[in-house]
């Protein structure tokens, strides 16, 4: 007796489970990257705000500062001058404003509690927040202003520009954060 045998054909993978395993692979490496890219950004995002509000409450401590030396000290008209002298200015004759120029230099406007005491609300590291007085044309007699009419005179009228920096530092050493805050003050 002889017996058959039957030959069974054996069919070869053509790696087909392998390329689909790997491009699986592949997708979800690229949205674990993309997962950890938008951590990183929202953490840096978080930073950036937190310090842009460091620097917003030192502007708006710097700009009561202003405006309480105003009040306290009551500075004559004769204080201020084209140079920005004291942190007392007249408006600049071509209409600029004064805040680019506290902007762009370190040693214009009077520092947080220089005259009122006051302390600085930011962190340590902070810069010293900066402000300045600007002492405006007096407004028309026929305006009236807190009470004041044409027979009460014309009250004097102040521009208080006041900036504020956040902690954080970009590489050339200036801040990351800077707010400029301005009032109008009628003494």
């Amino acid at each position: 007796m002889s017996m058959a045998r039957t030959r069974t054909q054996t069919r070869t993978q053509g790696g087909l489970a392998l390329i689909t395993t790997m491009i699986i692979m592949m997708a979800l490496v690229m949205l674990s990257l993309a997962a950890m890219n938008m951590g990183l950004l929202q953490g840096r995002s978080t930073g950036n705000r937190n310090d842009w509000h460091i620097a917003f409450q030192a502007a708006e401590a710097a700009l009561r500062d202003g405006e309480q030396d105003i009040t306290t000290r009551n500075p004559a008209l004769e204080a201020f001058d084209d140079a920005c002298t004291a942190g007392l200015c007249l408006p600049r004759e071509d209409g600029s404003s004064w805040s680019e120029a506290l902007i762009a230099q370190d040693t214009l406007g009077v520092a947080l509690g220089t005259r009122t005491g006051q302390t600085s609300p930011g962190p340590q590291g902070a810069p010293t927040p900066r402000y300045l007085i600007e002492r405006l044309e007096t407004p028309a007699q026929s305006v009236v202003v807190q009470g004041y009419g044409a027979d009460q005179g014309r009250p004097p009228v102040f521009r208080v520009t006041a900036i504020g920096m956040g902690a954080a530092r970009r590489a050339d050493g200036s801040p990351a954060s800077r707010v400029v805050l301005q009032s109008m003050y009628i003494n």
